[in-house]
């Protein structure tokens, strides 16, 4: 038991950027946890395409598709249920993971290019809180959205150089990972 709570594990760092034209979230977040919480396809595939849900205790997770196979890594609730709201991310929200480092220490699944709905209804009003910050040119790897803003939670965008690709970064600790096994899903 021990051995497991010494496994690979650090702190995730959520990157967001917010288009003001299309009220667009670009969200690129990078989860990084235990080693064998992570389904064993992901190593083989190094992407995979996931779904964000949430189940009845509102803990998130995504699940994965990789070809027949449908497996779900849970994300913890504490800390990710306030993430994904801050975020403005929704169940079903569709993410692209990549697998960065898989030789080091760590393993760390980075979420990527992630576009969401235009905001509407009550949501809308959170959402507003994201507008600021500089544009920039998110026209890189392929992606064909060519200006964005970057949001910021944690420091104003007028603290930083006009045209630096100003993102908001939170940073959460998850190394208070359970300490269930897999064996142990029912409580």
């Amino acid at each position: 038991m021990a051995e497991g709570h010494n496994q690979k594990q650090v702190v995730a760092s959520i990157i967001i950027r917010r288009s003001y034209l299309q009220k667009l979230i670009f969200p690129t977040a990078v989860i990084q946890t235990h080693r064998h919480l992570l389904p064993q396809t992901l190593f083989e595939n190094r992407r995979a395409a996931a779904i964000l849900k949430s189940d009845r205790n509102h803990r998130f997770h995504v699940t994965f598709s990789l070809g027949r196979n449908h497996e779900r890594l849970v994300l913890l609730e504490t800390g990710w249920r306030d993430v994904v709201h801050d975020l403005g991310l929704v169940e079903h929200d569709e993410v692209a993971i990549s697998l960065e480092d898989e030789a080091s220490s760590t393993y760390t699944i980075g979420v990527v290019n992630r576009v969401l709905a235009p905001v509407e209804g009550p949501q809308a009003e959170e959402a507003d809180i994201y507008q600021g910050g500089d544009e920039i040119n998110l026209d890189q790897e392929g992606d064909t959205h060519a200006t964005a803003a970057a949001a910021s939670t944690s420091a104003p965008s007028s603290s930083r150089p006009q045209g630096e690709a100003n993102s908001a970064i939170l940073k959460i600790d998850l190394n208070k990972l359970p300490e269930e096994s897999d064996e142990e899903e029912i409580n």
